[in-house]
C-alpha cells in the first residue's frame, strides 16, 4: 500500500514486509528507517498494531494506484532494500490474547481528553490513579519546542498575566509556553531543563514573530526576573536538551547548571541524554567533558588544543550514535532517515572524503603522496580491501559531515529569517593536502612521477618581499576547457548551497597566475601564465544562472584582469588602508564605484586601530587626516598627532558607509576598536593566524544601537532610526 502524509505531501508505502519513502529528487524508493522507527514505538504500545493499520491513521491518507505514476508504482517493485536489512523482511509478532495496554502512556491530551480524564480502558481505573500515569506515560511525553507537538506537562491556564498580543496568531502558543515555563521554573534539576526548554520555545516564537515580537522577547524574561545573559543560556540549554524525554530527564544523575552549560555549550546533550539511567556512564562522559582542554584565553582559538580535543568529543558522540543505531528492526545498523537522504545528495564527494580521512589516520595523518603506492594511485581493489575493513572509521568522517551539515543549515536558516546573508570565501586553489588533490588526477599540473610539477603562489608585493610560496597544486585549465569546467560548476553550485553569496580569491588567477616550480624555496622563482578568463564563468553561468560573486581583484593588476572584471560584471574591492598612500588612488572613496565592495580592511590588514597606530606611515596619516576632515588640507606634523586613534577610526568608517559602493562590510574588530590583537591574518606568516576571538558579552546593545545608528545615517538600514533602542541580538 502506498499512503501521504497529510503535513507534508510526502508518500509512503509498506511492502515486502519494510517501509518505504519515495525519494521525488531521483525518483527512487528508498527503504524509510524513520517509519519503522515510528512503527516499533507504537507497536511496544499496541502489540495488535499492524503496518497497515498504522498506516492508516489520521496522519496518513491511502492511496490508490489510479492516483499515483506509473513511474511510482513500478519503482517500488523494484526497490532495494538497505544494504544493513536482512535477507528476509522481519517476521509480524503473532497477535496475542491479552488486553491492550493502558492508553494513558501514549496520551498527551492532544484529542482524546474524555479518555484521559475517564477510566483507562484497560485497567478500568481513573486514569489519574493509574499506575503508568506518572512512570511509563511520561517516557512518551517529548518537551520539545516544535510547533506540532502537543505541550507536554500539565493542565495550561486559558490565559496569562503577560502581554502577548504583539506576536499575533503565535500568541496562543506563547501562553502555553509561559504557562508551562511557570510550573518547572526554580525546581530540581529535570524541571530546570524542562524550563529551559520552553525559555527556547518562547525565544524561537519572538524570533519567528519578527525582531522578537517588538521587544516582546526582552520584556518577558525580564518579567520572570531574568537578566539577559541567564536567559541565553537557558536558551542554549533548551535547544540542546529539546530532544530529550522526561523520563531521560528525571533519569540523569545530579548534574550542576555550570556543567549543564558545558555540556549545551560543547553539543554533547544528545550522547548525556543517550546515556540517562547508567549513572556511571553519565559521569564518566562529563569527566571526559571537562578533562579536554579547550584553551584557556577567551579571546583567542588555541587550534592545537581544539584540534586533539574536538575529536575525543566528535567520537564519543558517534559512538553513542551507533550503539542508539545498533540492532534496529533487525538491521546491524538502522540509521535515521535524514542520514541516508544526506549521504545520498552528497555521495559525489562524501565518499572519497571519508575514505581519504581514514586512510589519513591510518597512516599517521601523513600527506597522501607519502601513502603507500596503492593508495597514493588510488588502486581498486586496495581501496575496496581498505574500505571493507575499516566501515566504522569511514562511518565517522560521513557522521561529522552530517552533523556539520544539519547544525550549518540550522544557522544558516536563523540568519536568513532575520534578513542576514552569509557571505562565504572560496579559496581559487584547493590545498596539496587534500582530498580533492588526491582525487583530482588529470585536473592539475602535474610532472612524470605522478607529481604536482608547479605550484601557485604571488609575486613579491605589499605584503611580502619574497612573495607568497602558497604550495596549492595549479589547475591543468587545458583539461577543465575539455570538460566544459564540469569541477568547477559541481565545487560552486556545492558553495552556494552553503553561502548565500561567495568571495572568490585571488581573482586575478583567472586571468593570469603565478607559477611557481615545485621544488622552489621561494615565490621569487615563478612567472606569469595565462587562466581560463571569461570562458569559465560563461560556463558557471550557463549551469548555475547569475552568480551572486564578489571578485577579489587585489594585488597587482594587469589592464586584462580590470577588463575580466568588466567582463564578469562582478563587484570588486576597495580597501581604505590602500587609499591614501599619495596621487588619486582607485581606493579613494570618491573614485569607488556603484557596484563594488569597500572594506577598512581586509583579513590581510591589520585594525584600523593598529593601521593608524602603528601601521600607516606620517604621508599616509596626514593624507587621511585631510581627506577626513580631521586637520585642515594641509596638516603640519602637530596636528596629525594630536588626532585621537578613535576619531580616525570613526572618520575612515564613516567614509566605508558613505562610499557610493552597493555594500560596505565592516569588520567587528573595527567596530569594537580592537588593536593589533585582532589581526587575523598576516601573509606569508606560518601559524598563529586567524586566532582572535571576540570576548564575551560583545554584542552589547549599545553596540547594537551604535551600528544601526551609523548604518542608517548613510541609508545602509532599512529601519527606523529612532528605535535602534529596541534593537535586540
Amino acid at each position: 500500500m502506498i499512503i501521504s502524509q497529510n503535513s507534508n505531501d510526502v508518500y509512503y508505502a509498506y511492502t515486502r514486509g519494510r517501509f518505504w519513502r519515495w525519494d521525488e529528487s531521483v525518483h527512487v524508493w528508498r527503504e524509510s528507517h524513520l517509519l519503522a522507527q515510528k512503527f516499533g514505538k507504537a507497536k511496544t504500545v499496541e502489540k495488535r498494531l499492524t503496518p497497515e493499520a498504522f498506516l492508516t491513521s489520521d496522519e496518513f491518507i491511502p492511496m490508490d494506484d489510479y492516483e499515483l505514476p506509473e513511474r511510482m508504482l513500478a519503482a517500488l517493485r523494484d526497490a532495494k532494500p538497505c544494504k544493513n536489512a536482512p535477507i528476509e523482511p522481519v517476521e509480524e509478532e503473532p497477535s496475542l490474547d491479552v488486553p491492550p495496554p493502558c492508553i494513558c502512556s501514549t496520551c498527551t491530551c492532544g484529542g482524546c481528553k474524555e479518555e484521559c480524564f475517564g477510566n483507562c480502558r484497560s485497567c478500568g481505573q481513573p486514569v489519574q490513579e493509574c499506575n503508568s500515569y506518572q512512570t511509563e506515560g511520561e517516557k512518551h511525553l517529548t518537551p520539545a519546542h516544535s510547533e506540532d507537538v502537543a505541550e507536554p506537562f500539565g493542565n495550561i491556564p486559558a490565559d496569562s498575566s503577560f502581554d502577548f498580543s504583539a506576536l499575533g496568531e503565535l500568541s496562543e502558543q506563547a501562553v502555553a509556553a509561559d504557562q508551562q515555563f511557570d510550573l518547572h521554573y526554580g525546581a530540581a534539576q529535570d524541571e530546570y531543563l524542562i524550563s529551559c526548554i520552553y525559555v527556547a520555545k518562547m525565544h524561537a516564537l519572538t524570533a519567528k514573530a519578527g525582531r522578537y515580537g517588538g521587544g516582546t522577547w526582552t520584556k518577558w524574561y525580564e518579567s520572570k526576573g531574568m537578566s539577559e545573559g541567564s536567559a541565553r543560556t537557558m536558551t542554549q540549554n533548551g535547544d540542546a536538551f529539546k530532544s530529550a524525554t522526561v523520563a531521560d530527564l528525571k533519569l540523569l544523575p545530579s548534574i550542576s547548571r555550570k556543567d549543564l552549560n558545558l555540556i549545551a555549550r560543547s553539543g554533547c546533550a544528545e550522547q548525556l541524554t543517550a546515556a540517562a539511567g547508567d549513572s556511571q556512564r553519565v559521569q564518566e562522559l562529563l569527566a571526559q567533558l571537562k578533562a579536554e582542554k579547550w584553551g584557556t584565553d577567551p579571546k583567542e582559538v588555541d587550534y592545537g588544543t581544539l584540534y586533539v580535543s574536538r575529536f575525543k568529543v566528535l567520537r564519543t558522540a558517534y559512538a553513542a550514535w551507533r550503539k542508539q543505531c545498533a540492532g534496529l528492526h533487525g538491521c546491524s545498523y538502522y540509521f535515521p532517515d535524514d542520514y541516508y537522504a544526506f549521504t545520498l545528495a552528497n555521495e559525489e564527494w562524501l565518499d572519497d572524503y571519508a575514505l581519504y580521512m581514514a586512510l589519513k589516520v591510518a597512516n599517521g595523518m601523513k600527506n597522501w603522496v607519502e601513502w603507500d603506492k596503492p593508495y597514493r594511485l588510488r588502486d581498486k581493489k586496495a581501496l575496496a580491501d581498505f574500505a571493507a575493513e575499516n566501515e566504522e572509521e569511514i562511518g565517522f568522517w560521513k557522521f561529522v559531515q552530517y552533523k556539520f551539515a544539519a547544525q550549518w543549515q540550522a544557522v544558516k536558516a536563523y540568519a536568513n529569517k532575520k534578513d542576514v546573508q552569509i557571505l562565504g570565501d572560496i579559496p581559487i586553489y584547493v590545498s596539496a593536502d587534500s582530498v580533492d588533490a588526491w582525487v583530482g588526477g588529470a585536473l592539475f599540473e602535474l610532472d612524470a612521477d605522478g607529481g604536482f610539477a608547479r605550484v601557485a603562489g604571488c609575486p613579491p608585493d605589499y605584503f611580502s618581499a619574497d612573495g607568497q610560496l602558497w604550495g596549492n597544486p595549479l589547475y591543468n585549465w587545458a583539461y577543465h576547457k575539455k570538460t566544459g569546467y564540469a569541477w568547477w560548476v559541481r565545487r560552486v553550485r556545492h558553495a552556494l548551497g552553503i553561502y548565500d553569496l561567495l568571495r572568490i580569491d585571488h581573482f586575478r588567477g583567472f586571468d593570469t597566475y603565478w607559477a611557481i616550480p615545485a621544488d622552489s624555496t621561494t615565490a621569487r622563482t615563478g612567472k606569469w601564465e595565462n587562466g581560463p578568463g571569461m570562458e569559465l564563468f560563461d560556463a558557471l553561468e550557463a549551469a548555475l544562472g547569475k552568480l551572486p560573486i564578489i571578485a577579489e581583484d587585489l594585488g597587482e593588476l594587469f589592464p586584462s584582469v580590470r577588463k575580466l572584471l568588466a567582463d564578469s560584471t562582478f563587484p570588486g574591492m576597495k580597501v581604505l588602508q590602500f587609499a591614501f598612500g599619495g596621487g588619486d588612488n582607485e581606493y579613494l572613496p570618491h573614485n569607488h564605484v556603484k557596484n563594488g565592495v569597500v572594506y577598512p580592511g581586509t583579513h590581510d590588514n591589520t585594525t584600523l586601530t593598529d593601521w593608524w597606530e602603528n601601521g600607516a606611515s606620517e604621508k599616509e596619516k596626514a593624507t587621511a587626516a585631510a581627506y577626513l576632515h580631521l586637520t585642515p588640507c594641509k596638516p603640519t606634523a602637530k596636528e596629525v598627532a594630536a588626532v585621537k586613534t578613535a576619531a580616525a577610526r570613526t572618520a575612515l568608517l564613516r567614509a566605508a558607509l558613505g562610499s557610493v559602493a552597493d555594500r560596505a562590510i565592516i569588520p567587528m574588530y573595527d567596530w569594537l576598536g580592537l588593536g593589533a590583537e585582532a589581526h587575523l591574518n598576516t601573509p606569508g606568516k606560518l601559524g598563529g593566524n586567524w586566532a582572535w576571538r571576540a570576548k564575551a558579552g560583545f554584542d552589547s546593545k549599545a553596540l547594537a544601537a551604535q551600528i544601526k545608528a551609523e548604518c542608517a545615517v548613510y541609508c545602509r538600514c532599512n529601519a527606523d532610526v529612532q528605535n535602534v533602542k529596541e534593537l535586540a541580538i
